[in-house]
């Protein structure tokens, strides 16, 4: 399984600095990586201040187009993220494998941030996955990025209240992995049981250098 991510830097956002050495940390753990680039910024969608949209619509085409010309399985890990552990179990049993966030069960969610963080995925190359990705790009215009339109689609065959459940969306079978193994972003709290680190937007200050250093 190949990591793949994507990145259009500005010197002021220092993603490139973050995909480095998310690289580093993943090599080290074994694996390839593959970073696109992307031609052109997403933020140039997204100026207006009345506008709610995030910036990551690129995703699912990003990962459909990996599937078509690395011609291997490859998992999904946004630029800020960190491999802590090997993670090869995520396609265990599944097409898909995503990650999905603490919750209350049988609760209201949000369908942007109560459900599965796009962050980290991984994504099996065979045609059920390209089907479930062709449905979520299908989905995007109904949503504030590409987080909640993929949970839009999950939604219509599950709801979401189990870790570990394999749920079958038209032929593609996909699993729900915690969070705090596969994408763990709950900082400061212990995260020595974590495979994979996600240190978002607002944690970076007070966060990253710290967990830079844990997984050098």
């Amino acid at each position: 399984m190949r990591i793949i991510s994507a990145v259009f830097d500005t010197p002021e956002r220092g993603y490139q600095r973050m995909i480095d050495n998310m690289k580093r940390s993943a090599e080290a753990r074994g694996y390839e990586v593959s970073v696109f680039r992307l031609s052109k910024d997403p933020m140039d969608e997204f100026r207006s201040g009345n506008d709610y949209r995030v910036n990551c619509f690129f995703k699912p085409h990003v990962v459909l187009n990996a599937l078509e010309s690395l011609e291997e399985d490859v998992a999904w890990l946004d630029g800020d993220c960190l491999v802590r552990e090997r993670f090869d179990d995520m396609l265990h049993g599944c097409d898909v494998a995503v990650t999905l966030r603490r919750f209350q069960p049988n609760t209201l969610r949000d369908v942007y941030d109560g459900y599965v963080n796009a962050g980290v995925m991984a994504f099996r190359n065979n045609a059920a996955t390209r089907r479930l990705i062709e449905a979520w790009i299908a989905e995007l215009p109904n949503g504030r990025a590409d987080q909640d339109a993929l949970n839009r689609v999950l939604l219509g065959y599950t709801d979401m209240n189990r870790y570990g459940e394999v749920v079958d969306v038209g032929g593609c079978l996909v699993r729900l992995l915690p969070c705090d193994v596969y994408n763990f972003f709950y900082f400061p709290e212990d995260h020595s049981g974590a495979k994979i680190l996600h240190v978002k937007g607002h944690l970076r200050p007070e966060f990253y250098e710290a967990c830079l250093c844990s997984v050098s």
